[in-house]
């Protein structure tokens, strides 16, 4: 006797009804909140929260922009991420990985502790390099003692005393679009 099979499709098929016939779909302008009892609607809350807290522009990211279309950048620090994002007017234009001293969770307290600090900064100096050095941005203030640079290095080291490194190559395009004044935020 030779027994029958129902073809793979078939009980795919079946298996996908199965599941779909437990689920249901709710628009997403119905007027019913998570709970399922008519209440205060989805947009209403919207509207609430709106009136309360204005919403940010979503940021966009755009890697294609060319180093020369960069003219009024903005640097974000993230030190929990371990990157380095360049934005101008709201768009990602540069994502960079980078690391921290040995001390990078907290503010930097005094000059000379392993800290990086947290807050808004801008570039105070810019060194180019030359043969035997690498490229830098100073950014804060010597008199706070929160002083630290943006610095390149051929293979980041964990050991720096606060500083944030990048690669060589990723400072290059860091030090073409910053200047003295680029706004620096960093985040903890």
């Amino acid at each position: 006797m030779r027994r029958q099979f129902l073809p793979g499709g078939l009980v795919f098929l079946c298996l996908i009804a199965g599941i779909m016939s437990g689920c249901s779909v709710q628009r997403p302008d119905a007027a019913l909140d998570s709970s399922g009892s008519k209440g205060k609607g989805q947009a209403e809350k919207a509207a609430t929260y709106r009136a309360v807290a204005p919403e940010k522009e979503p940021v966009r990211v755009d890697y294609l922009t060319l180093l020369s279309n960069v003219v009024s950048p903005q640097i974000y620090i993230y030190k929990e991420k371990r990157r380095l994002y360049v934005v101008q007017s709201n768009v990602v234009v540069r994502d960079y990985p980078i690391t921290l001293g040995l001390g990078p969770a907290g503010d930097k307290q005094t000059s000379g502790d392993p800290g990086s600090p947290d807050g808004n900064f801008s570039i105070s100096g810019k060194t180019p390099g030359g043969p035997s050095t690498q490229a830098s941005l100073v950014i804060g203030s010597p008199k706070s003692g929160k002083e630290v640079s943006i610095q390149a290095e051929n293979a980041p080291d964990p050991l720096t005393n606060g500083a944030i490194e990048l690669y060589s190559s990723d400072m290059k395009e860091l030090f073409q679009v910053a200047s003295i004044g680029t706004p620096v935020h960093i985040r903890p």
